[in-house]
């Protein structure tokens, strides 16, 4: 049997399916290559009706976690090899052990890392006296937020993640693209926001060297700019990792 864990306020019961059965698969409660049980044992086992239920598998079957056979049974499959990069924030959410939960984090933020190499790249490439306005509009944006006396971390993220939205999309829809997983996951980790913009003063700092950087037409700035990022990312981690441990 699957229990349906306590439902977050407001959280619809097809949401509330969707996600316990997500969250079983991705645990390895339910492998690859198995059969859910009947719809109907699952609906009395979430205690919903079978068009709810219905509803919550045609998620998980649009998300590439199930194949769906009416009639025949509904089939796990591999959410490594057939799921997107939406499930991260479920396996970020279910990486309980310290080590395991900073592994994640480490490779969530290398993958934003190379993100923002390929970016850099283009931008190196196609950077125009229009898209370096908008970017500089975009930094400052970002700065008059972060400097502001009682910002909050969440505003200040919301800021950084429009400047971030800029800047990829003066590089091509597709990155702008890949990247709204990343940003959907951020808004999920508190506790990692906090820790990205515990000193919103070095991110405006990085920003505004990046500017910089791109003004001169540097072709070494996108190499800088990411060791700084790695670095950054480190001490992130550290932070993130010191704050769990003292908890």
């Amino acid at each position: 049997m699957l229990p349906l864990r306590a439902l977050p306020p407001r959280e619809s019961a097809v949401a509330a399916c969707a996600r316990s059965l997500r969250e079983s698969i991705v645990r390895g409660d339910l492998p690859a290559g198995s059969s859910l049980p009947p719809e109907r044992e699952l609906a009395a086992t979430f205690g919903v009706n079978r068009l709810t239920l219905r509803a919550a598998l045609g998620q998980l079957g649009a998300a590439g976690l199930i194949a769906i056979r009416h009639g025949s049974g509904n089939v796990v499959r591999d959410f490594v090899q057939d799921g997107g990069p939406d499930l991260l924030p479920t396996l970020v959410s279910l990486a309980r052990d310290g080590r395991q939960w900073r592994e994640v984090i480490r490779d969530m933020l290398a993958v934003r890392r190379a993100l923002a190499g390929a970016a850099l790249e283009r931008l190196s490439q196609t950077l125009d006296a229009r898209k370096l306005r908008q970017l500089e509009a975009a930094v400052e944006q970002f700065a008059t937020e972060a400097e502001r006396p009682g910002a909050s971390c969440d505003s200040i993220a919301a800021a950084d993640q429009q400047m971030v939205r800029t800047l990829l999309q003066q590089t091509s829809v597709v990155m702008a693209l890949t990247a709204n997983p990343i940003f959907r996951l951020l808004e999920q980790l508190p506790e990692l926001r906090a820790a990205m913009f515990a000193q919103p003063a070095f991110n405006v700092a990085g920003y505004r060297l990046l500017i910089a950087g791109l003004k001169k037409k540097d072709p070494l700035v996108a190499g800088s700019v990411l060791e700084a990022l790695a670095a950054m990312d480190e001490a992130l981690l550290e932070r993130l990792s010191s704050r769990r441990t003292s908890r």
